[in-house]
């Protein structure tokens, strides 16, 4: 299944295993596999904080029906977890606290999405296994931020090589992995009213201090993709469509 970014933004609550600990208020997402690292919770009066990080490997299930997501997290848990700072910035360094702090092993060791053994909470449940951390690993407390911010990706240009087409309005994420799918572009500039969804396979280049997303594809090609509509629901067999269709 496929989520919208901004439904998660509008609606959606965290639950921890001893109640609410707030609502989502933004993503973070690594560039080299884009994928969704933490979640930002607002947690308003609940905590005395304003508010905290959640890693989506510690989500248990995501009731759509109240939208809800539930975390195997308590309260307590919640509100002791290190803070990332004043700045609006998730370093390195910050994700390396986090982890450690939720018994998560850093996704960045070995290969695949989310490193060597580092699964997701539905995984460990089903697989009953056991990660050690990598409690003595050596951080730069100077390193940049190595992940982006979701929220601020809406609104980015989108161009081939040398010509501006569309904007980015919101993200689709896949609800077992968390990551990244498609970009929702709306083509506003060459055919108003049109929306496309872009795979992250096609991207080229992003210019985070000019907020430009260049694609490898054609404005031709993205002009005749087929159309997205909010109302029509992305089944697997559509998303092969898709993804076929930029395979072409």
């Amino acid at each position: 299944m496929l989520l919208h970014f901004n439904a998660w933004l509008a609606s959606y609550s965290v639950f921890g295993k001893s109640g609410e600990l707030g609502k989502v208020s933004n993503a973070f997402f690594d560039e080299e596999h884009w994928t969704v690292r933490f979640l930002e919770v607002k947690s308003g009066h609940i905590f005395n904080r304003d508010k905290l990080y959640v890693s989506p490997a510690s989500i248990t299930y995501i009731d759509h029906e109240t939208g809800g997501i539930h975390v195997n997290l308590t309260k307590d848990e919640a509100e002791k977890a290190p803070l990332t700072g004043e700045e609006e910035k998730i370093t390195r360094k910050h994700e390396h606290e986090l982890l450690l702090y939720y018994g998560l092993h850093p996704y960045w060791h070995g290969g695949g999405t989310w490193g060597n053994g580092a699964l997701t909470a539905r995984e460990l449940q089903k697989l009953e296994e056991n990660h050690e951390l990598v409690e003595n690993e050596q951080i730069d407390s100077g390193e940049e931020n190595a992940v982006h911010d979701a929220k601020d990706v809406i609104g980015y240009e989108v161009s081939t090589i040398n010509e501006q087409f569309g904007k980015v309005i919101d993200l689709l994420i896949e609800e077992e992995t968390y990551t990244i799918k498609y970009f929702v572009v709306d083509l506003r500039k060459f055919l108003p009213g049109k929306k496309v969804l872009l795979p992250t396979d096609v991207i080229r280049n992003v210019n985070w201090v000019t907020r430009q997303m260049e694609i490898e594809v054609s404005k031709e090609q993205v002009e005749q993709a087929p159309e997205y509509l909010s109302n029509v629901k992305m089944t697997l067999e559509r998303q092969r469509e898709i993804d076929r269709f930029y395979m072409s």
